[in-house]
């Protein structure tokens, strides 16, 4: 009932909508983890992001550059986790198409790039929200 009384205070919406996807990501660690996707460098940064998320200190030094760089580190092991094949056909002017598949592996890799894209893109809502609030005060001030 509050909520249709106060106006909406869209930094905490944000920060609560980063968190969810925290949330998110972690669940995404674990699926990439138990079937075994993450070489030993993606567990070692997956392990330092998963803290940092938890602990809501990522959040809080709105460190995007990490997430961007975990997400960009896992294309070359999704590409490697994709076969592509040709699929003949008759009717099909050109005689056929290509068609990737993933590996389960390449799915939860997949996934979790996904997952971390949303992440980078909720914790630069927060910044930029943040950002207006603070270019608000100067001005007003």
């Amino acid at each position: 009932m509050d909520e249709l009384i106060r106006p909406a205070d869209h930094l905490h919406s944000a920060i609560y909508r980063t968190l969810e996807t925290g949330d998110e990501v972690i669940l995404a660690f674990d699926e990439a983890e138990d079937c075994g996707a993450l070489c030993p460098e993606h567990t070692r940064q997956a392990l330092d992001l998963k803290s940092r998320i938890e602990s809501v200190l990522l959040i809080v030094t709105c460190d995007i550059a990490a997430v961007r760089d975990m997400a960009k580190g896992l294309e070359g092991s999704i590409a490697n986790s994709t076969t592509t094949y040709f699929v003949h056909d008759e009717y099909d002017t050109s005689g056929g198409h290509e068609e990737e598949v993933l590996t389960e592996s390449g799915f939860a890799l997949l996934a979790l790039r996904t997952r971390l894209h949303s992440l980078a893109t909720r914790m630069s809502e927060v910044r930029n929200l943040i950002r207006t609030e603070e270019v608000l005060a100067d001005l007003r001030s």
